[in-house]
């Protein structure tokens, strides 16, 4: 009992420490998506795709994550203040981490982790006809993407998209892409920021 508790608490270390920085980076992406937002209104442009990922890698650490980079943010702020490097208007990291939690929430993402796959392995390789084999793991990613993108979407519509996927890699590798050149592309749809 106390091993496993003392594992858990490794793990869960381990997840923070190693996902403070994305967060960090999904905070500063938020505060520059939104820079420009002049009005009173408290909504965020929030892309859905890079919250449902960072809170994925997170999962139920992802509010400890997100409190963590905004103290990161807040302490990189006052450095920058002491060195006489900062920014002319200080960001206020505080309220872009609360708007950020209140439009996670709205968008219903603060448990994407645990959204069941449309389709399982066996499914995507008989739907895809697909040898079996390690590229069967890209597949079921880009369902992630496509399932975060589309919470909504059917399993039909997430079969078209696969197969749209599989023809574009199909046409790439004709064409000469190497594999490590496809990490570079974007998925398919492109990243949309949502209101």
């Amino acid at each position: 009992q106390s091993r496993s508790s003392a594992a858990s608490d490794v793990y869960k270390r381990q997840a923070l420490m190693e996902n403070v920085d994305p967060m960090s980076e999904f905070l500063a992406d938020l505060q520059q998506a939104n820079s420009t937002n002049t009005s009173d209104e408290e909504k965020l442009k929030m892309c859905r795709l890079e919250a449902g990922m960072v809170l994925r890698a997170t999962k139920e650490l992802w509010v400890t994550a997100l409190l963590l980079a905004c103290l990161v943010k807040m302490r990189d702020q006052q450095i920058a203040r002491a060195q006489g490097s900062a920014a002319t208007q200080p960001i206020d990291w505080l309220k872009l981490t609360a708007l950020a939690y209140k439009t996670i929430l709205e968008l219903n993402l603060e448990e994407c982790w645990k959204a069941k796959p449309l389709l399982n392995g066996k499914a995507v390789i008989e739907a895809l006809k697909l040898p079996r084999g390690p590229m069967i793991a890209s597949y079921l990613e880009e369902q992630v993407k496509w399932m975060l993108l589309n919470p909504d979407g059917s399993k039909e519509e997430c079969e078209k998209h696969l197969f749209s996927v599989k023809r574009r890699r199909e046409a790439e590798e004709a064409n000469g892409v190497a594999d490590e050149d496809m990490a570079d592309i974007k998925p398919n749809p492109p990243h949309p920021r949502l209101s």
